[in-house]
């Protein structure tokens, strides 16, 4: 079934299923096999962060909705995901009172008109790509009651004690002066930039010539600065992205806070796909995809590997995407007990600076990624092929770059937020990147330090998001 029909047969559903589905979707009873806990030798507490593969039985599903349980189940699961969280506050009341549901009724319409607008005829050149001119950008900061968890576990979530300036890290006072310093530099630039911080700092933060908006985070959700993660912007509506790691988890409901505050429907959360008898929770994190090529062709690029993008993905992304895109997933290394080498996003590693000189370039690192093969998805067979990278390079006319890694912080050397025309915002801690960049690709940089963004684990393309219904008609 389509996507789309799920928003219409939510609208089908009699009051008893609903509410029997609601309730499966609110709390699903989770099968979990952990990595760490079965299958690796010297498994202890303090081992890097793992995801565990999650899923529910599909037997179960049936035995509480019917033969027809699973479709019900994904339909009702992909309405309340969108949910802002004040409609989820009134969902609850309804069901503790026994009262109608219509409010999800109403809820499926309107994401039904939402997701056929965007989706039903899309065509190539009307895809948003990694090199387009940004015309609004989105930025979130944290307070104490998100950056507290941290210390004394750092290790466990994946944060350094102290900046590559060895100051102490996390501070809100650091994360204030990174994202607006980020936010200035967007405005300088033409570009809007919105600041989207924890109630907490309501009255609080010094003028900034972005605009500010307030959204109670709550305690917890460490990573909330860095909105890349959370959602994909290849249309001119969001998609809602699926974290891998339970510390994450969350911060799907904040930005869907976010884009409904600003008036940003978002038509789509990527959540189950059925696998060998169970809904197999996928995973999807912004951080691991590209959307690259010209109105001709395009090619989808994201990371598979320890919180990359599953194989089962591929099939939820071929029924929303034009016949002309094509898959590409890279492989990333991964880790057990030590991830100094490993990569979680590909964009870390791959980096598409779009039109540079005489043709497309790409800047990648190739000791962290497959660089001598690519899997491409076979979108008629659900197969996946490996060819050679190089291939796939010639075939989108990329010529491919290795800046030098000496002396540069391995998380931002290479990830950049591409403005668009040319133009990078890059970490100035990354000297000899930096030179290289403009001396020998002819890049217009734009330096930025970051040192508490890039602490946490992330650089200038982690803690920004843009926002896809500002892209220019032009």
């Amino acid at each position: 079934m389509l996507i789309k029909e799920y928003f219409k047969l939510v609208r089908e559903l009699d009051e008893d299923r609903l509410e029997k589905a609601i309730i499966l979707a609110l709390n699903p009873s989770l099968e979990m096999i952990n990595y760490y806990a079965k299958y690796v030798r010297g498994f202890n507490e303090s081992l890097p962060p793992q995801p565990s593969i999650e899923s529910i039985s599909i037997e179960s599903i049936k035995k509480i909705l019917g033969e027809d349980g699973v479709e019900i189940f994904l339909a009702v699961d992909q309405v309340i995901s969108l949910m802002p969280r004040y409609m989820l506050r009134r969902l609850n009341e309804a069901l503790t009172k026994n009262e109608d549901l219509d409010i999800v009724r109403t809820l499926s319409r309107k994401l039904y008109d939402e997701y056929s607008k965007t989706v039903d005829g899309v065509r190539v050149e009307d895809l948003i790509f990694e090199d387009y001119r940004k015309e609004s950008i989105l930025l979130v900061l944290p307070s104490w009651r998100q950056l507290e968890l941290v210390h004394g576990r750092w290790r466990e979530l994946a944060w350094r004690e102290k900046t590559l300036k060895n100051e102490e890290t996390p501070t809100v006072e650091g994360w204030i002066m990174d994202v607006t310093l980020l936010a200035d530099v967007l405005v300088d630039e033409g570009v809007k930039s919105i600041i989207v911080a924890d109630t907490v700092h309501e009255g609080r933060l010094p003028v900034s010539g972005g605009e500010v908006i307030y959204v109670d985070f709550g305690r917890g959700l460490c990573k909330i600065g860095y909105p890349r993660d959370s959602s994909i912007s290849w249309l001119n509506r969001p998609i809602i992205s699926n974290m891998a790691l339970p510390f994450r988890r969350g911060e799907e409901e904040i930005i869907t806070e976010v884009y409904w505050k600003i008036g940003l429907t978002p038509i789509l959360r990527l959540r189950w796909v059925e696998s060998d008898g169970s809904l197999k929770r996928v995973k999807v994190e912004g951080g691991n995809f590209f959307m690259v090529g010209d109105d001709e062709e395009a090619a989808l690029i994201t990371g598979i590997g320890v919180r990359g993008t599953d194989p089962e993905t591929f099939t939820l992304l071929d029924s929303l995407l034009p016949k002309r895109v094509r898959f590409f997933g890279v492989p990333l290394s991964g880790y057990l007990k030590d991830w100094v080498s490993g990569v979680v996003h590909l964009d870390v590693v791959f980096a598409y600076l779009g039109e540079v000189g005489e043709g497309r370039v790409a800047l990648v690192d190739p000791s962290r990624m497959g660089f001598y093969s690519i899997l491409e998805y076979n979108r008629d067979s659900k197969n996946f092929k490996i060819k050679s990278f190089i291939e796939f390079a010639r075939e989108f006319e990329l010529t491919i770059d290795e800046p030098p890694r000496r002396l540069g912080s391995p998380i931002t050397m290479i990830n950049a937020l591409n403005l668009g025309n040319g133009k990078l915002v890059v970490d100035s801690f990354n000297k000899e990147v930096n030179r290289y960049l403009e001396k020998e690709l002819k890049v217009d940089l734009i330096e930025v330090d970051i040192p508490h963004i890039e602490a946490g684990g992330g650089g200038p393309r982690c803690a920004t998001r843009d926002i896809p219904s500002l892209r220019s008609s032009s």
